[in-house]
């Protein structure tokens, strides 16, 4: 009904954003437990000066309890050996089954998990096929407009999501393109080329991967339900897309399949 049934206030903590709940950038939906709620955050920073032992000792989520209003980490941190040997778009997408919480990295071909926040984190392989075994790093001294074609250009990881009607986890792939230099930088983003998506079972061993043709789909723009995976099909380069009317197709997980719905 999109009622309010209270206001709270809270204190983030020194030098980390409020909580995260964009619904289209690397999801990451809150997780209530109780009076307790965990979620995403961003520490602030310069990205240019990171180090891989500054970035490991960052937090990625905490958790607000909901009665006073405080906050505290959870210890859930990035891995030791994320970007050894450059810099990377440190950005994660976290999602949560029933017994554990997993992440994924913008630039790792790994999903790390807990099963509880502050246990000691550990990964599982999960390298896509249309990737390079080495993702690339940025360029060193790169200016605005060579940060956003590596953010959105380059091959990377995007949003990972948890199905609890079949148990599985899926991750999006943004696989390497080149920039239309016909669309404004501004709109980069939202005029996104090939990807695939991954399914892993609950044990985060990758079962598949499927293919999306560019110009087609909106791959931020989803949900999922008992039927399962709904896609948008409000790519602006879409012959189809109608920009006054929100339009989705139902992927079939078994083959991949999109399904007219």
């Amino acid at each position: 009904s999109g009622q309010i049934r209270g206001r709270l206030a809270y204190q983030s903590p020194d030098q980390y954003s409020p909580a995260f709940i964009h619904n289209a950038y690397f999801t990451s939906p809150p997780v209530l437990q109780g009076d307790k709620m965990i979620v995403k955050t961003h520490f602030y920073g310069p990205i240019q000066t990171m180090t891989q032992e500054q970035l490991e000792e960052k937090e990625l989520v905490y958790e607000i309890d909901l009665t006073t209003g405080t906050t505290r980490f959870l210890d859930l941190k990035f891995p030791v050996d994320y970007m050894p040997d450059g810099l990377k778009l440190f950005e994660a997408s976290i999602a949560k089954s029933e017994d554990k919480y997993v992440y994924s990295l913008f630039g790792d071909h790994r999903l790390f998990f807990v099963e509880t926040p502050g246990d000691t984190l550990l990964w599982k392989a999960g390298k896509s096929e249309y990737l390079p075994a080495r993702l690339p790093y940025l360029p060193k001294d790169a200016d605005g407009l060579a940060f956003r074609k590596y953010s959105y250009y380059s091959p990377h990881y995007e949003s990972l999501a948890y199905d609890p009607y079949r148990k599985l986890f899926i991750r999006f792939v943004f696989h390497e393109t080149e920039a239309d230099d016909s669309i404004p930088v501004s709109d980069w983003r939202n005029h996104s080329g090939p990807f695939s998506i991954q399914l892993f079972d609950e044990s985060l061993n990758l079962v598949s991967e499927s293919a999306f043709p560019a110009g087609e789909y909106h791959p931020f723009s989803y949900f999922i339900t008992e039927k399962g995976l709904y896609l948008s099909t409000n790519h602006p380069l879409n012959p189809d897309n109608q920009e006054d009317q929100m339009s989705f197709r139902l992927i079939e997980y078994r083959e991949m399949k999109a399904t007219t719905e």
